[in-house]
């Protein structure tokens, strides 16, 4: 009962409750439609996840270590295919988030393509998930996100972590291309075609 209420309110401070085309939806919509196009000039940058650092790590070692796990994907990348490759970090970083809860940031490293019709390929090709295991992989990559879009994922994350009994377990908030926007798997659920919080809570009802 409580987290139904939790639920609902949620849905009144987004509007949801009258989704009628307004000022305010207007608004927003401009919003979201100018973050689509932030977001989709950030395709040729990639975040590798999980990649400690080796000691004296020199920049032409780090490209050709990032070229290795990113032709996993089964697309054949060189370091000439880069225009950047820099490390964020060297090693886990323990954070706290918004509830106090401490939370292990690993190590990353940002990639730069010159074409983003490899990237694409390499993200379309490759899986964090280890089928033989059935485990994530320790090394994983991603998209970049804009601060919008990487704000977003974390409160859908939140949300879902503070509601599993409702929801069940979330077990990823990804976000997936221009037309997909953010997607969420749970236990008991799959949703897509996210790009705000009221797009989240309306798809839920």
């Amino acid at each position: 009962l409580v987290i139904q209420c939790h639920y609902f309110k949620e849905r009144e401070h987004y509007g949801l409750d009258n989704r009628t085309s307004t000022t305010s939806d207007l608004a927003e919509s401009a919003l979201i439609s100018a973050e689509k196009s932030n977001q989709y000039t950030r395709r040729s940058t990639l975040i590798v996840s999980g990649v400690p650092a080796e000691p004296n790590e020199t920049s032409t070692q780090l490209e050709g270590k990032v070229a290795g796990i990113l032709s996993e994907s089964g697309t054949t990348v060189k370091t000439t295919d880069f225009t950047n490759c820099h490390r964020n970090a060297g090693a886990n970083k323990v954070i706290k988030d918004a509830g106090g809860f401490e939370r292990v940031i690993p190590p990353s490293i940002t990639v730069v393509f010159a074409k983003s019709s490899l990237s694409d390929r390499v993200l379309r090709g490759y899986s964090n998930y280890d089928g033989v295991t059935r485990r994530r992989k320790k090394t994983k990559f991603y998209p970049s996100l804009s601060p919008y879009f990487n704000q977003l994922r974390r409160e859908i994350s939140t949300y879902l972590n503070d509601n599993s009994a409702l929801h069940g377990k979330c077990k990823w908030v990804h976000y997936r291309s221009p037309s997909s926007g953010i997607c969420v798997k749970t236990e008991t659920l799959y949703l897509s075609g996210i790009f705000s919080m009221k797009d989240f809570l309306f798809k839920l009802k």
